[in-house]
């Protein structure tokens, strides 16, 4: 009568234990070829959320970084055209010097000629001044809101209207009393002008201007009642140097108004030499005016350097704690875990049938990847008795280098050892031969099953 077997447990033992082995391998693989350490949630649920986290603020951050170096260039743009208005405002004061001497006579018009063409390039060289479609010396670009309304009237500047209420105001004038009124949304607030230099506050409103030495109340208030000023919204100066909407991610930029108007120079005002010798001081006044402008783009450079370090740094350690989260090999981390290691389970089938259940260990020692040549490869067997317990060393080298494409494995054969005791070992000349039959020479009459390795 035939034998008919239903089920094969050894063959079912052994495939369950080389399925596990062979999911293992797949995520060592995995990790080894991605870096990775967590390739997705199963891996690590909580890292990998944190990593995420930390990936989307360094990605904001190198933008930011983006935007610095943009607010630098956008300021250097700024300050090369105060340069030039510097420059032309030296001119003015070489003429007007001249012009106030008695000895000019009739050439004083030629030396008017040339001050009104210098006034007229003033504002040229102010409203032709643009970053990215937005004039920077206008005065209207700030971080606040801002209006154009007023821009056309004589003798003030630093007009801001950063924390003013959108949309239209209402500006009266009384001459009598030299009062200035400004109403918005049902508030009014109210101010006396006088003539001459000064810094003019509706605090409640957010409106603020100054005025040049040479303002007169009455014809300043006139002309303010008859432009009433329309707000408009204005954020084109808040550059984002963070990850957040915080305020403390945004830097704000406003920049001085250096027109001619702003700065207290006009054409005609070296005409006569009498009125020549009235400008030098409104001249030396317009000097100082454009150096304070260019010390605070001085002085918003300097933040921004000290801003751009800190995003660099900030980048560099998110980077670093994001790398130990998710990396295999970032920040001391080690490979080795990964490429070495216990070896659990069937991990193959030779001679006669024989299993070995998580007898295989793989350990690699230095770091092929990175260009080693060495590591060593080492098969354990134990057998019921312990004085047949054998081992099986092999040598292995990387053959050719890290790009090379297979590898050299020599063979070392044992004999048999006791628990505790050292073998002793015989080395072939090459690890051509089959394991079974490197078992078949060393000897060992190990039995059919062996037990899993300790």
């Amino acid at each position: 009568m035939g034998l008919r077997i239903q089920n094969n447990i050894a063959a079912m033992n052994a495939h369950r234990h080389l399925t596990v082995s062979d999911a293992r391998l797949s995520k060592s693989l995995e990790k080894l070829s991605s870096g990775y350490r967590v390739n997705n949630a199963a891996d690590d649920a909580a890292g990998l959320a944190i990593s995420q986290r930390f990936r989307a603020q360094i990605a904001s951050l190198k933008v930011a970084q983006r935007n610095v170096s943009e607010a630098n260039a956008m300021l250097q743009v700024a300050e090369g055209g105060m340069d030039k208005i510097g420059e032309i405002l030296t001119r003015m004061k070489e003429l007007a010097t001249q012009a106030a001497s008695g000895n000019v006579g009739t050439d004083i018009g030629k030396l008017s000629d040339e001050y009104n063409a210098l006034v007229l390039e003033i504002d040229r060289i102010a409203q032709s001044t643009k970053y990215a479609g937005s004039q920077l010396l206008t005065g209207n670009f700030s971080a606040g809101n801002t209006s154009s309304s007023w821009d056309a009237v004589s003798d003030i500047y630093d007009i801001s209207f950063a924390n003013a209420a959108t949309g239209a105001h209402t500006v009266t004038y009384v001459t009598t009393t030299n009062v200035l009124s400004i109403t918005k949304n049902g508030v009014t607030e109210t101010k006396t002008l006088a003539d001459g230099a000064g810094t003019v506050n509706f605090g409640t409103l957010g409106i603020s201007f100054t005025q040049t030495s040479a303002a007169d109340a009455d014809t300043l208030g006139a002309a303010l009642a008859a432009a009433d000023p329309t707000v408009n919204a204005g954020s084109t100066a808040a550059y984002q140097v963070g990850y957040s909407e915080a305020a403390y991610d945004r830097i704000s930029i406003s920049l001085t108004n250096v027109q001619s108007s702003a700065l207290g120079v006009a054409a005609n005002d070296i005409a006569t030499s009498a009125s020549a010798q009235g400008k030098l001081d409104d001249i030396e006044a317009a000097v100082s005016t454009l150096a304070t402008a260019r010390g605070a783009v001085g002085a918003y450079q300097n933040r921004l350097g000290y801003a751009a370090a800190n995003v660099a740094i900030t980048v560099e350690n998110f980077q670093a704690a994001e790398s130990v989260i998710r990396d295999r090999s970032g920040n001391g981390a080690d490979l080795a875990p990964g490429r070495g290691g216990m070896i659990t389970g069937t991990d193959g089938v030779f001679g006669n049938g024989v299993r070995f259940d998580g007898t295989a260990v793989l350990q690699a020692r230095g770091n092929p990847l990175a260009g080693a040549t060495q590591f060593t490869v080492s098969l354990w067997f134990k057998c019921v008795d312990p004085s047949l317990n054998t081992k099986l060393i092999g040598a292995a080298r990387w053959e050719g280098g890290v790009d090379a494409s297979g590898w050299v494995l020599g063979l070392h054969y044992p004999e048999a050892w006791a628990d505790g005791a050292a073998g002793t070992v015989r080395r072939e000349r090459t690890g051509r031969r089959a394991p079974q039959e490197a078992l078949r020479r060393s000897g060992i009459p190990c039995p059919r099953r062996a037990e899993p390795a300790t």
